[in-house]
């Protein structure tokens, strides 16, 4: 996949001062550094990063940073800074990178059709929403997305039964669940073969009536 381009200034001051006069002029600051180069401090419209970005992959989007038109720069988003109160991007880290460079990602996880399983009563449950991958710069997916229609009851998918591209890792163990499908919660009463519950006590026997009081005798 092509880079998107995105283009950035040179930011010469530095500091927290300088830093709060950006953003009231609706500018972020940030950085570019890797490949055993000089980082360069840059600024740039929070606005047009949002813009620029793919609607799907986000801040998984393959970049050519174009600094001030003297010079182009292939680059992955490292890290960004939120702020806590409003959510506004704050500051952007960027990692020079070339198309084949190894990134890691997060990627979002998702399932297809109806699986046989909750056709039949049961429930399908995915653990991840997200799942942590290493893939090349330029390859990183949108998303992987697995079908799941012929899960049955009690079915698990597993990181290893994914049917993944070679170029593309998940960074998890291979026994990690990904979909589970449980059967429908029993309703009846004790399972069968159960023992029965113990019967409660017999009701203790009536106390005998007392004999009835003799006539007193005529006078």
């Amino acid at each position: 996949m092509e880079p998107v381009k995105l283009s950035v200034e040179l930011r010469t001051a530095t500091g927290k001062n300088e830093n709060h006069r950006l953003r009231a002029a609706n500018r972020i600051p940030a950085v570019l550094y890797g490949k055993k180069q000089p980082s360069i401090s840059l600024k740039l419209n929070p606005r047009d990063l949002i813009k620029t970005m793919d609607p799907e992959k986000k801040r998984n989007t393959y970049f050519l940073l174009d600094i001030e038109g003297k010079e182009s720069v292939k680059a992955f988003i490292r890290e960004v800074q939120f702020d806590t109160l409003t959510g506004a991007i704050k500051h952007v880290d960027f990692l020079r990178t070339e198309p084949t460079d190894m990134v890691p990602a997060m990627v979002a996880f998702r399932t297809t059709g109806r699986a046989e399983g909750v056709r039949l009563g049961g429930s399908l449950r995915t653990t991840m929403n997200q799942v942590p991958v290493l893939c090349p710069a330029a390859e990183v997916p949108a998303f992987i997305e697995q079908d799941v229609t012929a899960m049955n009851v009690g079915a698990v998918l597993r990181v290893e039964n994914l049917k993944l591209p070679e170029h593309l890792q998940i960074r998890l163990s291979p026994r990690q669940a990904l979909v589970i499908v449980s059967g429908a919660k029993d309703e009846k009463g004790p399972e069968e073969g159960a023992p029965a519950a113990a019967a409660a006590p017999a009701a203790a026997p009536a106390a005998a009536a007392k004999p009835a009081a003799k006539p007193a005798p005529k006078k």
